[in-house]
């Protein structure tokens, strides 16, 4: 699912500038935008596993086992 922005995210300018600078040096052709974009899939994705975890307990994995 794609992330469709509804509010605009605020990033004073000060900010914004130094993320622009720190990614000229470590990501060259990175823009602001699309590193904030991802910042916030990839915090999102952890986010929603923290929560399943707390609200269903750890995943099972491999096979289950039944009552025989």
């Amino acid at each position: 699912m794609e992330y469709q922005p509804t509010h605009v995210i605020h990033l004073p300018l000060a900010d914004f500038t130094n993320l622009e600078f720190h990614l000229l040096d470590t990501r060259p052709g990175v823009k602001p935008d699309a590193f904030v974009k991802e910042l916030i899939l990839h915090w999102l994705k952890i986010d929603m596993e923290r929560f399943e975890l707390r609200t269903n307990g750890q995943p099972v994995r491999g096979f289950q086992w039944k009552n025989v």
